[in-house]
């Protein structure tokens, strides 16, 4: 872990307080109050990172001198009265004194002061290894931004009950393919296509509303270069898109995990059962636990649209079931008078399932005792053509 000197100074340009104020406020909540973004030392250089939803941004200015090591929590509120302040003056210097918890920024003989926020313990995180990569033009991603940004429907009654769409991108060889889809609030579906390269095709989905606006703003950050987009097999939840001296550490999700796996979650919870739960917010789509010692899976389903969406409880009746006329027929037999179920054979192992409507989560606890009371029962049946 970097370790922050107790005292420093360091110098930068006028042009880049102006420009990291503009860049900061995109992030920022409205109003912004106590809103923080991150100043990391780095050996020959300082990286600004701004952190918003699904998105951690950074911006490298041009190599500088300090120290090589450290961060610090800088509040926008003082780059915003440090722009206006020092405008015009050329080069501001920055004094930090960790022991007395004072920031300061002078030019000449004029001078700005503000507590110093607590040290955060860590930058924000951009570790990454990527194995899978999407090169387009900055001019392109713009254009797809604006289509993403678009808010073809009136939400004012929709009081955030559901969040806004995400995004999902269809990649191929040579393109990309955005769809938003607005149906849940009675709007259309928008897509965009663009020129692309890719060594990989596949489905990507995010967050829209932080995106959107940054692949907007990518030619005007990045101007006529290109930009990559880079994904993990190894962390499949994260993709790096760097683009000149800036970037941003996406997280990436599911709209109908996002909506329904914490509600789902907390149900299970509070039925009792021991739920394995997830910190990676709206990506995985499976949650496992336990109940009367059978392992259940509660796998959340894509319906037409969000309000649409599914969940199918599924667990092992029987591993390297044997399948004979007699069990066949038995298996049809419970099929056909088990009211919220049926039994499948998938490859040599034999499941129930069972599907419901996520909005009828409330019915949850029902519906595990009767998956689990059945495969129990089923069991036994089956057991005797071992």
């Amino acid at each position: 872990m970097s370790t922050t000197p107790s005292s420093f100074t360091f110098e930068i340009d006028e042009a880049e307080l102006r420009d990291v104020n503009s860049w900061a406020g995109r992030y920022a909540p409205v109003p912004a109050a106590d809103f923080t973004i991150q100043l990391s030392f780095l050996p020959g250089k300082h990286r600004w990172l701004a952190r918003e939803a699904n998105v951690t941004a950074w911006w490298d200015p041009l190599p500088s001198r300090g120290p090589s090591e450290g961060v610090l929590a800088i509040p926008l509120f003082f780059l915003n009265n440090a722009a206006e302040l020092f405008s015009g003056s050329g080069v501001v210097t920055f004094h930090i004194d960790i022991e007395n918890k004072l920031l300061v920024a002078r030019a000449g003989s004029t001078e700005m002061g503000v507590d110093l926020p607590d040290l955060p313990v860590a930058p924000y995180s951009l570790d990454f290894e990527s194995d899978r990569h999407i090169v387009v033009s900055a001019g392109d991603l713009a254009h797809m931004g604006f289509v993403m940004m678009t808010m073809p429907v009136d939400l004012s009654d929709n009081e955030m009950e559901f969040p806004f769409p995400f995004t999902s991108i269809k990649v191929e060889k040579t393109s990309l393919r955005a769809t938003r889809d607005w149906r849940s609030f009675g709007g259309p579906r928008l897509t965009v296509g663009v020129p692309a390269r890719s060594d990989f095709e596949g489905l990507v989905s995010f967050f829209s509303e932080v995106l959107g606006r940054e692949f907007f703003w990518a030619d005007i950050e990045g101007g006529e270069t290109d930009v990559s987009i880079a994904f993990s097999s190894v962390t499949p939840n994260i993709a790096m898109l760097t683009c000149a001296n800036w970037g941003l550490r996406i997280e990436l999700g599911y709209e109908q995990v996002f909506r329904y796996r914490k509600e789902l979650e907390a149900a299970l919870g509070h039925a009792g059962y021991d739920v394995t739960r997830d910190t990676r917010i709206g990506w995985d789509a499976e949650v496992h636990f336990t109940y009367k010692e059978q392992a259940v899976t509660a796998c959340i389903v894509p319906g037409e649209t969000v309000h649409h969406t599914m969940i199918r409880l599924s667990t092992l009746v029987m591993p390297d079931a044997p399948w004979n006329l007699d069990v066949a027929n038995e298996v049809n037999a419970w099929n056909n008078q088990w009211k919220y179920g049926k039994l499948v054979l998938q490859e040599n192992d034999l499941y129930a399932l069972s599907d419901f409507p996520a909005a009828e989560i409330e019915h949850l606890p029902t519906l595990v005792s009767d998956i689990v009371s059945t495969t129990q029962r089923v069991r036994d049946v089956i057991g005797v053509f071992r």
